[in-house]
């Protein structure tokens, strides 16, 4: 990553699956280690695969915000820039989430847009909460 940095990347993915979220702390370690400007960053996270139980995995509003909330738990930061769903979820159709996020819902979610042809969600700007 220091090489990836110092050479021009800026960008770095990760998902509450990889390693079952080792991936995430790994993240947030070496960002934290380095010292790196967190505004000299874009963060991208992926949900879907949270846990084992029900609730824990999917695009439900009840996962989206606490498979977040667990992810930046992890990766130590205030903010990702951009979430993506890992996935579709079939008890969860976009339209219907892409609708449930047109509006700011006090919840520290700020109004999502729905991505292109992969029909990834995506979360566009600082998400914090």
């Amino acid at each position: 990553m220091t090489i990836a940095y110092e050479s021009g990347v800026n960008l770095f993915d990760t998902a509450e699956v990889y390693a079952a979220g080792k991936a995430e702390v790994i993240l947030g370690s070496i960002i934290k280690k380095k010292g790196w400007r967190r505004s000299s960053l874009v963060i991208t996270t992926k949900l879907y695969w949270g846990g084992k139980a029900e609730t824990e995995r999917g695009l439900s509003r009840k996962h989206i915000i606490e498979g977040l909330k667990g992810s930046l738990q992890r990766l130590q930061l205030e903010y990702v820039d951009v979430v993506f769903a890992n996935r579709p979820d079939s008890n969860t159709p976009m339209e219907g989430e892409k609708k449930k996020r047109q509006t700011e819902n006090g919840d520290g979610f700020c109004s999502p847009q729905l991505s292109g042809g992969n029909r990834a969600a995506s979360y566009s700007g600082a998400v914090g909460l």
